[in-house]
């Protein structure tokens, strides 16, 4: 009937009601506040999103660093990680993404196996400069990418070019101060370890850089 085809359009297509109107235009309600709220809203809309952009484009870029690790020769294996193995730490001391971290432990996983065991007094071992290593170690402020950055510069002293000990040696001792009362012992354990087999030349420069 008409009568029903009135009350059900006013049910259904008029829900609100006569007098519904919006909440910034009803009497009592500061304007000023609820479009502060909004653009508050807007604001944390935008910033979400441009976190998840910019956390998609890293991971895309770990992954092309993963798989370049990956289809690295043994020849070049010790040039690219101590590269890599700086960045790597820095990445977990920096970042606050859990896939991030997740990512740069199964790279750091990786170059773990590719290490394997021995040191540079082998023939034909790998060779890895622990300079830059051991900078993003003493950097590093976040726990886990410090205990993880000690274990990469050990592995780089063990490594240690025979050209670069002397320099090496300075490295750790002209800091050890500041460096966890911990890690102390390992540090100074490497640096005297790192003497043995150098030229009396190489002994005597170490002795200059420390008097």
């Amino acid at each position: 009937t008409t009568t029903g085809r009135r009350v059900w359009s006013s049910r259904y297509t008029n829900r609100r009601g006569p007098s519904w109107s919006p909440l910034s235009l009803r009497p009592g309600v500061d304007r000023r506040r609820i479009l502060r709220i909004r653009m508050e809203r807007r604001a944390k809309r935008s910033k979400s999103d441009m976190t998840e952009t910019a956390e998609k484009q890293e991971l895309d870029s770990l992954e092309r660093v993963s798989w370049r690790l990956v289809n690295t020769q043994d020849a070049q294996l010790g040039q690219v990680l101590g590269k890599l193995l700086p960045v790597m730490v820095n990445k977990l001391n920096e970042t606050d993404s859990l896939a991030v971290k997740q990512l740069v432990l199964k790279i750091l996983a990786h170059a773990n196996a590719r290490i394997g065991s021995g040191s540079a007094s082998a023939a034909g071992a790998l060779c890895i400069s622990p300079a830059g290593i051991y900078q993003a170690y003493s950097a590093a402020s976040n726990p886990v990418a410090k205990n993880i950055g000690l274990v990469y510069a050990q592995k780089a002293f063990e490594r240690c070019p025979e050209s670069e000990r002397p320099t090496m040696i300075n490295m750790i001792v002209a800091n050890i101060h500041e460096k966890p009362r911990e890690h102390r012992s390992a540090l100074l354990l490497h640096a005297l370890c790192s003497l043995r087999g150098l030229s009396p030349a190489a002994v005597s420069l170490v002795c200059e850089m420390n008097p």
